[in-house]
């Protein structure tokens, strides 16, 4: 599951990390997560924040605008926390940053566990073309931090952050506080597993080169739409006619539109590709209800017949979310002339529309 937090970012197109910021501000106002905030801070080697600060969030200034200020009970910014995915520093980060905390200030930055070293390797060679050095550098398993001039720069994860935060239900009074914290604190973890993933491994030189893979992608691309006018043509799928029927997003492209009583999209699924390397071209049925109360029993029928499976993410409207979806790769025949090739993708479609209608002469 990709949690709420998740579908929230993409249902209503927020960064992440926006989403992240305001989940991680709103849990630090609460008294019960600032003694875990500080105890974090204090064993990763920045003692100087105590309990009774208060928390706001991007506030516009001449340095920028930080995700998140933590404002101790003088009024002063101690420290100031930049949660990131995968967005660069910006050019205010971390100097201008530094600018804006107190004397004995911290800029925290709060990243995916594949981007602690080379994020905090850019931190320290930013802060070094200005202070000079970093000071007392320490690397440990909770985190980086070092000081630079006066003031302090560091770097944790989100787990980091996160298994910080885990226990503080323990000291909490009321059920309602224990939920709620709960709540939040297991979706924003949901949200950070799911960030993980858009993560890109370190490319081969030989494959960002090669002309094949791109002819590869090119091709699969071009073939879907085929495969969907051919199969408009045998009418086994009827393409929505809506001005946006087409969906695209981070890895994939297709098309939505009614296969027998249902309806599945069809497209160029990347991910799935990876994953089950069966293909790149795939039927996916969406609708969580009528997987639950119908597809899933059809589809156990089919076992043997052709492969299938019970997908973890969800398709709803182009985007990734939600719970499940029923997917079916369309076998793309290898070396065969282009009318085989779409002879084939056409009868796996045909294969699922007639079992849909077969099982439903059965019920009849």
């Amino acid at each position: 599951m990709s949690g709420f937090l998740a579908f929230i970012a993409r249902r209503y197109s927020r960064k992440a990390e926006d989403i992240a910021t305001d989940v991680v501000t709103y849990l630090m106002r609460g008294a019960y997560v600032q003694s875990s905030i500080t105890s974090l801070l204090t064993v990763l080697g920045f003692p100087y924040l105590e309990s009774g600060f208060s928390a706001e969030t991007r506030l516009s200034g001449e340095n920028g605008i930080p995700d998140i200020k933590l404002i101790d009970k003088q009024g002063e910014c101690r420290v100031i926390v930049e949660n990131k995915f995968w967005a660069l520093l910006t050019s205010k980060q971390p100097c201008a940053y530094l600018n804006e905390v107190s004397k004995d200030g911290l800029v925290l930055f709060v990243v995916p566990k594949s981007r602690r070293k080379s994020i905090w390797e850019q931190v320290c060679t930013r802060c070094e073309e200005v202070n000079g050095p970093i000071v007392a550098p320490s690397i440990t398993s909770l985190g980086c931090i070092g000081r630079t001039g006066q003031k302090f720069i560091a770097v944790i994860t989100w787990n980091n952050l996160l298994d910080a935060l885990a226990p503080l239900t323990s000291g909490i009074s009321t059920v309602s506080s224990i939920s709620d914290a709960e709540l939040f604190i297991n979706q924003l973890r949901r949200l950070c597993n799911v960030e993980e993933t858009k993560g890109v491994e370190n490319l081969d030189a030989k494959m960002v080169s090669s002309k094949d893979v791109g002819w590869a992608v090119y091709d699969c691309m071009k073939l879907l739409t085929q495969i969907v006018d051919a199969a408009a043509d045998a009418d086994c799928f009827k393409p929505e006619k809506r001005k946006n029927h087409d969906s695209c997003g981070e890895g994939y492209y297709g098309k939505w539109g009614q296969l027998g009583p249902y309806r599945a999209w069809i497209g160029f699924d990347a991910r799935l590709w990876s994953e089950r390397g069966e293909s790149p071209i795939w039927i996916e049925f969406a609708d969580e209800k009528i997987i639950d109360n119908e597809l899933r029993e059809i589809f156990f029928t089919a076992r043997g017949t052709w492969s299938w499976l019970d997908d973890p993410r969800q398709l709803e409207d182009g985007n990734l979310g939600g719970d499940s979806q029923l997917v079916i790769p369309i076998p793309i025949k290898p070396r065969v002339d282009h009318d085989a090739l779409l002879q084939g993708a056409i009868e796996r479609i045909e294969q699922v529309k007639t079992l849909f209608k077969s099982q439903r002469l059965k019920k009849a």
